[in-house]
């Protein structure tokens, strides 16, 4: 199945990316300071785990990242395998 990609939503109230796909909310817990930004957790609502989805909330964040000049602490496993896998994040990752 093909999904578009929806807007990003950026949930301050609950620290946390979020991207609504027909049914199915995925999103990706933060912690936030002011230039560096920690990815904990990624997760659905209705506990539907599709990669494909995953990796469109994780590329939109990175590129917000990107845009904000943020650096990246990637505690989410699901997170540091996808930069792992596109090196063109790793420059703006915490070592």
């Amino acid at each position: 199945m093909e999904y578009q990609n929806p807007p990003l939503i950026d949930n301050t109230e609950l620290q946390r990316f979020e991207m609504q796909f027909d049914n199915i909310l995925i999103y990706l817990s933060y912690r936030k300071s002011k230039n560096t930004i920690e990815l904990f957790h990624s997760d659905s609502c209705n506990g539907t785990d599709i990669p494909e989805l995953k990796d469109k909330l994780i590329s939109s964040v990175l590129n917000l990242i990107k845009t904000h000049g943020l650096k990246l602490i990637p505690s989410c496993p699901y997170v540091a395998l996808y930069i792992m896998n596109n090196a063109e994040w790793r420059a703006f990752v915490i070592e």
